[in-house]
């Protein structure tokens, strides 16, 4: 989920949004463990600017911790008003909302709940409505510079990019927020043409799997995920570059089989030129068939299970313990096996030990 942006690229994945600023205090000393401190969340909002290094008058959006309490809603939105609205133009005020009005509170999911809402209306430049009856009456809207989301709002161009603050509040006073900014745009890749045979890797935990596997790749490369890719049982999983609908090229299937797939035990390496070869060369692998473009094997032999020695060199052990094993066929050649790895990596002998 978090990367760093160079990696990312560098990696092909979809960035939805960047980390820019973060802050955390503590509320300090209140009237009690229900009443947050103002101040402190001022604080908090206003260093998360400055260690972005953005002016808080950018920042067009900010998904409030919102619980819709009497005492804590009044005082939240003075320190936004303080921070953000206070900075805008007038006419032009600092739009928030609160995601617990769409979905309720999550406790200990409620930051998180609130990041994934402001990514996603970063990532579409559309703000979801909060839903309410009525504003409260406590908080001085007309001069707060602030306006909240009561419908669908399209995220408009500006001049820099789009921003948002992310406030989530502790019970026991942690204060949090978090700003994030709008992805970059995508680098433009070059169309994808005839490179000649390429790898496709895959695995899995058997060999009746792998088969398994490659069927299924094959089955969606010929007719694509459908609307329901995203179950269980999908090759694909509903994510990833050649993930999106038949019509991914041989380059983007295997960029997603090399780099967004665990590599289990049970291996196969398919050649294909293109897309018809590549989806007989998964038939004959998942029907068993011998071909040149399919090679399978596993990464460690399967020697089962079995009884081990293990001489942990600490605790109760002396020179030559275990020396009698030597008198072992099977224990000595293993030794033997062994020992040209022990003098090269370490300068030891486990024979002459």
């Amino acid at each position: 989920m978090l990367k760093r942006l160079s990696d990312a690229r560098r990696d092909g994945d979809r960035v939805l949004a960047l980390v820019i600023g973060s802050a955390v205090n503590q509320d300090g000393h209140t009237n009690g463990i229900m009443a947050p401190c103002g101040k402190a969340q001022e604080h908090v909002m206003a260093r998360a600017c400055r260690q972005a290094g953005v002016e808080p008058s950018t920042v067009d959006y900010v998904e409030a911790h919102g619980t819709g309490t009497r005492l804590g809603d009044p005082l939240e939105a003075a320190a936004l008003s303080a921070v953000y609205g206070a900075a805008r133009p007038v006419g032009d005020p600092c739009l928030i909302g609160s995601v617990k009005s769409n979905i309720g509170h999550l406790e200990g999911a409620a930051g998180i709940a609130g990041v994934i809402k402001a990514v996603l209306a970063l990532h579409r430049a559309e703000i979801p409505p909060t839903v309410l009856t009525t504003l409260n009456p406590a908080i001085p809207w007309e001069s707060s510079g602030l306006r909240v989301v009561t419908e669908p709002t399209a995220w408009p161009a500006r001049d820099h990019p789009r921003r948002a603050g992310v406030s989530s509040f502790g019970y026991g006073g942690t204060v949090a927020h978090i700003l994030l900014e709008q992805a970059p745009p995508v680098e433009e890749r070059p169309e994808e043409g005839d490179a000649g045979e390429r790898l496709f890797p895959l695995s899995a935990a058997s060999t009746q799997a792998l088969r398994g596997y490659a069927a299924r790749l094959a089955g969606h490369l010929e007719t694509g995920p459908g609307p329901a890719s995203s179950e269980p049982g999908s090759p694909w999983g509903g994510s990833g570059p050649a993930s999106s609908d038949a019509g991914a090229g041989p380059a983007s299937v295997g960029h997603t089989l090399a780099l967004r797939r665990t590599h289990l035990a049970r291996r196969a390496v398919v050649t294909a030129a293109g897309r018809d070869d590549l989806v007989a060369a998964l038939r004959r692998l998942a029907d068993d068939v011998p071909a040149e473009t399919v090679i399978t094997g596993d990464v460690l032999p399967d020697l089962g299970p079995g009884p081990v020695w293990v001489f942990a060199g600490q605790g109760c052990q002396w020179r030559g313990m275990g020396r009698e094993l030597l008198a072992v066929p099977e224990f000595a050649a293993l030794v033997d096996e062994v020992e040209p790895i022990f003098d090269e990596e370490i300068g030891f002998s486990p024979a002459r030990s």
